[in-house]
């Protein structure tokens, strides 16, 4: 009577092993369906990330771009920069750049371009180094140098109200002053007394002793050489 018993029992686990067996196959089905999920997952995610660098790269490419047309615009803009010289001799002024230039009177002006500009100071150093003319451009005269010349140069509107003032500062203006602009600062003197233009007597008296001209009598001068 115990023989039947052991037969259930055999073919109960039979059953056991066969379920467990198919829960396994189960089992490693889902794993395989979730890790061709995750796969999918992580290429979208990837697709996305290379989507975004792209998107940064194109910005990135764009800026550079915009940055690097702003010197040419700035060049460009420097190329067609013009620059004012005025004249400062007692007279007329011939400037010689490409072409000739005049200038019929004290402490008028012309704009000339950049270019222009810079082969007047090649073609004419001296004068630009000394006043004869000046260039109203502080960073124009920086960059070619002349900057060393003009800390003792004179400017138009120095020149101008020069003889209006006091004797002292005339004479330390006069002292200091250039040579050429030295020479300027006589002939406006002569200018001034040949035409009946009122200057300080005093004026006269102390820039006579130092350029050695005789200003007061500078009239009586003038009739005897026409004469």
């Amino acid at each position: 009577m115990a023989r039947p018993k052991k037969e259930t029992v055999n073919v109960t686990n039979e059953a056991v092993i066969d379920e467990i067996k198919v829960e396994n196959t189960d089992t490693q089905a889902k794993k395989n369906i979730n890790l061709e999920f995750d796969s999918q997952d992580q290429l979208k995610a990837q697709a996305e990330q290379i989507a975004n660098l792209q998107a940064q790269l194109e910005l990135m490419m764009r800026a550079q771009a915009n940055t690097q047309s702003v010197p040419t615009q700035f060049e460009a803009t420097k190329k067609r920069k013009m620059i004012k010289i005025i004249n400062l001799s007692a007279g007329g002024l011939t400037l010689q750049g490409s072409r000739v230039i005049r200038i019929e009177k004290q402490f008028d002006s012309v704009t000339v371009t950049e270019n222009e500009a810079r082969l007047i100071i090649s073609n004419m150093p001296n004068s630009a180094r000394s006043g004869i003319f000046y260039i109203a451009d502080a960073d124009f005269v920086e960059e070619n140098n002349l900057d060393d010349s003009y800390q003792a140069m004179l400017d138009e509107k120095q020149l101008k109200t020069l003889l209006s003032k006091n004797v002292k500062e005339v004479f330390d203006i006069y002292r200091n002053a250039p040579d050429a602009q030295k020479k300027i600062i006589n002939d406006m003197i002569v200018d001034g007394r040949l035409m009946g233009v009122s200057i300080d007597a005093n004026i006269l008296v102390e820039l006579g002793k130092l350029s050695g001209i005789d200003y007061l009598n500078i009239e009586e001068m003038e009739q005897d050489a026409t004469q």
